[in-house]
């Protein structure tokens, strides 16, 4: 502030004291000696005004007295009645240039204007654009008021005004404003020494206000970044060259144990609750950082705090350097990390647990897996996609293989006439089976029905149909099908169905029970409970098992003996005659080895059943392997069937598949399987979600289905697609669908890491990747993409 007030006022003061010097020349030389006195006393008084207003800018603390003062020692200085400071500024919205009134000072008897409310944001261009031109090019105005434009007179003679000196204020070069000089009593012109003196003396005033308002920007930067700094929630903390502090933020002086951040100045880090290890290693690294010049970053390290507690930091030491590049100190950043290293720690022992999980149900998923594939493989009947267009038109768009042995056709020729098929059916059951289609037809209910055809010989043959019917978009309806035979099952149906009964409900509550299982969240104990019943069943049924083949032998040696006395006693007594005939000797001898057989066959499917549960609990094995991946969607779908299929609760879910023929790939199976079961599951949840809130006729015209579709990437990777036709997933949770414990489900009903451990399993383990696609309103499909070849 000092050197501007200086630069600015050397030039005035030099200028007046050669006028004063002339002056004293004119009065050594001249008789009109009173006059020129007059006049050197009057430049006298106004030299030391300006030097007295300096003074003041330069000796008073406050801003406001300084400026003030300044004014007011002007004013005793020169011929003004009343002398003002106008700040200039631009209009908030339309940038049109205003003036405002900032301080003024009036002698006496004058009234004040400071107060008036229409000298604040007043448009040059209202009344004063020739005096900011001026300004804008460094003149002053000055001169008789009565001779300035009539609409300068109106505003300047309300005020009482004469005439008038208004010189610019510049600062930086700019114009900042300007001060003005009134004359109220009498007129008064101005002399050139005294605008040139003026004109220095608003200068040096430019000065001043440049320098307040260039420390209160500091200070209000300083302030401003010392509020920055004392919000991080890092702990700051910056040293000297030494080592030694220079200051800190409050989190840090809290951890410092101390009161206030300017307490740690001065001190080291001997001086804080660390040990002395730990100070010893900070300065150590203090000093290889600040004689390196290079920052070191993400340093994890422990610290004891002034509590006594232990705690993690990550701590960030970078060198401060001053305009030339020297260092002149540190900058230390510090991160408390301790919950997070606590988080990362509860979080492995998680994983630990989640992993051992994750290898029981990959075992169990693998055996249900190879289980499934045997009972697929082994299929019997005829599996078909049988199609009605809205002309009447029939076709079979698919065929298995069974068609060969329940219609004896072939595939191929099936595909090709449609009308083949009904030609094969019994003429007494035609009626029925176009009668209970034409219903399944209008209602899009399953069509289940049994009825006989005739093969080239004419003879009969029982089978069954079971079919979903699927209305598709051009109206066209679709059913997805199976018709197997059942003629073995017609005959002997009436004489062991007491037999076929149980034999029935012990396959559904094992059905029920390996379900049960299947679905369970804790497969940990879901290998001990399967293991369980598989061994509780088998006990039993081997006894039973082992026994009918003794009994059969039994048997057949009791109906020799019986022959041999039928053959050496021909002729009975009438009463065995009678007895034999009663009880129908001839039958039973006959169908006593078929119930026997019947029975065998039962307790040997048991059995199967019974192995296939033990498999199931067995652990998985951890290596890669080769795989054909529709075994294993299909296992997985054979596990979530009693899901899938039309309860009293809801109804049946379609699967529609459309595979590629896809080579064997190499991956973990049973981790694979269960992601598919995680997927297709959510899948079937959704989809229940989205029916309880669907009115029947929608359910019908609309009916749930999944859709799984296999294709090959440029022979490199496969991609796997599993959609619905729910309602989709908002965006804002589609975004958290991979993240840990996250779930839309109630409390009870799911933990949220079926879909984060599917992530894992296809990006992690098998280097692939799992994302979702939907929409709101139009379904949800998830992409699995991984490669046929693991590195």
């Amino acid at each position: 502030m000092i050197d501007n007030l200086i630069s600015i006022d050397k030039n005035a003061y030099e200028a007046m004291q050669i006028e004063l010097f002339t002056l004293r020349n004119h009065i050594a030389n001249s008789l009109q000696t009173d006059c020129l006195t007059s006049k050197l006393k009057r430049n006298q008084l106004l030299v030391e005004g300006i030097a007295k207003a300096s003074n003041c800018l330069l000796t008073i603390e406050n801003y406001q007295q300084s400026i003030n003062a300044a004014l007011s020692a002007l004013g005793n200085a020169v011929s003004a009645d009343r002398i003002y400071i106008f700040e200039n500024h631009l209009h908030p919205t339309t940038d049109e240039m205003l003036m405002s009134q900032r301080w003024e000072w009036v002698a006496s008897g004058v009234i004040r204007e400071i107060d008036n409310p229409e000298l604040q944001n007043f448009p040059y261009n209202d009344c004063f654009p020739r005096w900011y031109e001026s300004f804008c090019q460094g003149k002053a105005i000055t001169g008789l008021v009565k001779d300035f434009p009539q609409s300068e007179q109106e505003i300047l003679q309300s005020q009482g005004i004469l005439s008038i000196l208004v010189t610019p204020i510049e600062i930086k070069g700019k114009l900042w404003g300007f001060i003005g000089f009134d004359n109220c009593h009498s007129e008064h012109c101005w002399t050139n020494l005294e605008m040139f003196a003026l004109k220095a003396a608003a200068g040096t005033l430019g000065g001043a206000i440049a320098s307040h308002r260039t420390e209160a920007e500091l200070l209000e930067s300083q302030q401003f970044l010392k509020l920055l700094i004392d919000s991080i929630p890092q702990l700051i903390f910056w040293k000297d060259r030494s080592s030694v502090f220079k200051g800190c933020n409050k989190s840090a002086a809290k951890i410092a144990g101390l009161d206030l951040p300017e307490d740690i100045v001065g001190k080291t880090d001997y001086d804080l609750p660390w040990t002395d290890e730990e100070a010893s290693f900070y300065r150590e690294c203090d000093k290889r950082v600040m004689e390196s010049g290079e920052a070191e970053l993400h340093i994890i390290e422990t610290q004891k705090q002034s509590d006594g507690k232990q705690a993690w930091l990550d701590t960030n030491k970078i060198p401060l350097r001053d305009a030339k590049g020297n260092v002149i100190g540190i900058l230390v950043a510090i991160e408390d990390i301790t919950e997070r290293k606590q988080i990362e720690e509860e979080l492995k022992n998680l994983n630990e647990k989640l992993e051992v999980k994750v290898e029981a149900r990959t075992a169990q998923l693998q055996r249900t897996q190879a289980r499934l594939k045997k009972l697929t493989d082994n299929l019997p009947g005829m599996i078909y996609e049988y199609s009605v267009n809205p002309d009447g038109n029939i076709s079979f768009s698919y065929v298995s293989s069974g068609c060969r042995e329940i219609l004896g056709l072939e595939p191929e020729v099936l595909k090709q006439d449609a009308n083949l098929a009904f030609e094969k059916i019994h003429p007494d059951d035609i009626a029925t089976f176009i009668e209970k289609g034409n219903i399944s037809a209008q209602t899009l209910e399953n069509l289940e029905s049994e009825w006989r055809v005739l093969n080239q010989n004419g003879k009969e043959k029982w089978v069954k149909i079971v079919a979903k019917p699927e209305l598709q978009s051009n109206k066209s309806i679709i059913w997805y099908g199976c018709l197997i035979d059942i003629t073995q099952m017609k005959r002997v149906e009436k004489k062991f169905q007491k037999q076929t009964q149980n034999l029935k409900q012990t396959l559904r509550e094992l059905k029920h029970t390996q379900t049960q299982l299947i679905q369970t969240e804790k497969m940990s104990s879901l290998g001990q409970m399967v293991a369980g019943v598989a061994h509780e069943i088998n006990n039993p049924v081997n006894f039973i098992h082992g026994n009918i083949v003794p009994t059969c032998e039994y048997v057949q040696d009791f109906l020799r003996l019986i022959e041999l006395y039928q053959h050496h006693y021909p002729n009975p007594d009438a009463e065995i005659r009678e007895e034999l005939e009663n009880i129908e000797f001839d039958f039973i001898k006959e169908d006593l080895i078929k119930i026997l057989k019947s029975m065998q066959e039962g307790t040997t499917r048991i059995k199967e059943i019974v192995l296939s549960l033990r498999n199931f609990s067995r652990l998985d094995e951890a290596d890669f392997k080769q795989v054909d991946i529709h075994s294993g969607i299909d296992s997985t779908l054979m596990i979530l069937h009693n899901r899938l299929k039309a309860k009293s609760t809801h109804p049946e879910i379609q699967i529609i598949k459309e595979y590629s023929n896809l080579p064997l790939i190499e991956c973990y199976p049973g981790q694979l399987n269960q992601v598919f079961m995680n997927i297709l599951a959510n899948a079937i949840d959704a989809l229940d979600d989205y029916n309880s809130k669907r009115t029947i006729e929608d359910i019908k015209l609309n009916p749930n289905y999944i859709k799984i579709s296999t294709k090959l990437i440029a022979n490199k990777h496969i991609k796997i697609i599993i959609s619905d036709n729910g309602i989709g997933i908002p965006k804002k949770i589609k975004s958290k669908l991979f993240d840990p414990f996250f779930t839309t489900k109630e409390v009870g009903k799911g933990t949220g890491l079926g879909l984060s451990i599917s992530y894992q399993i296809i990006v992690e383990k098998h280097h692939g990747k799992l994302y979702c696609n939907s929409k709101p309103g139009n379904g949800t499909e998830f992409v699995i993409e991984i490669p046929m070849i693991q590195k």
